[in-house]
């Protein structure tokens, strides 16, 4: 496998497969082809690679941000919109909506579900602690999914799907520099993901 990669890929792909593209990939195993999909901190490391595998899947994403980066539509985003104009363009409106950001956000991302929808996390960087209401969840029939990680049998499917795939770098750091990286990879205006060199 490790051979397979060396050669096939740019580094900046390779190096995010195990951890960023497998998590995004086994969250959007739930999601139905077509879909309209709202993906939250779309900008940030598995955001890249949830609106690739949403495009694979031919849904319309929806990429959720506040830096309106327009770069998103060379990676598959049909809309860019902040969290604010989300809420008001889309609330009830997605089939699925993913927010890995955590409780900062999940005002404004889990009311966009549509009735019979899904809501998916995987992430609590703003915070684990969310109010949520009962009467919303099971009137509309909302599930809830909370996923991590990957299987090994997705990595490989991962690594497959590897040629079609790309990734943003914001930052690349040699490894002694690791502490300048943790504290850039925290920074509101990072746009994709912070790489350590060896």
């Amino acid at each position: 496998m490790f051979s397979l990669l060396k050669k096939a890929f740019q580094k900046e792909v390779a190096s995010s497969l195990g951890v960023g593209a497998l998590t995004a990939y086994h969250a959007m195993k739930s999601v139905e082809p077509g879909e309209n999909v709202a993906i939250f901190g779309a900008t940030g490391h598995t955001g890249m690679f949830l609106i690739q595998f949403a495009k694979m899947r031919s849904c319309y994403v929806f990429a959720i941000t506040r830096k309106k980066s327009r770069w998103l539509k060379d990676f598959g985003a049909d809309e860019i919109l902040s969290p604010e104009e989300a809420y008001e363009k889309l609330k009830g409106k997605c089939m699925t909506v993913i927010d890995p950001l955590g409780s900062q956000t999940f005002s404004l991302s889990f009311p966009l579900v549509s009735k019979g929808g899904k809501f998916i996390t995987f992430g609590i960087l703003t915070g684990d602690k969310v109010e949520i209401s009962l009467f919303t969840t099971y009137s509309n029939e909302i599930s809830i999914f909370g996923v991590t990680g990957g299987t090994r049998k997705e990595l490989f499917e991962v690594i497959k799907l590897a040629f079609r795939l790309k990734v943003r770098v914001w930052k690349e750091f040699k490894l002694e520099k690791i502490k300048e990286a943790f504290s850039e990879l925290m920074k509101p205006e990072r746009e994709g993901k912070i790489l350590l060199k060896v």
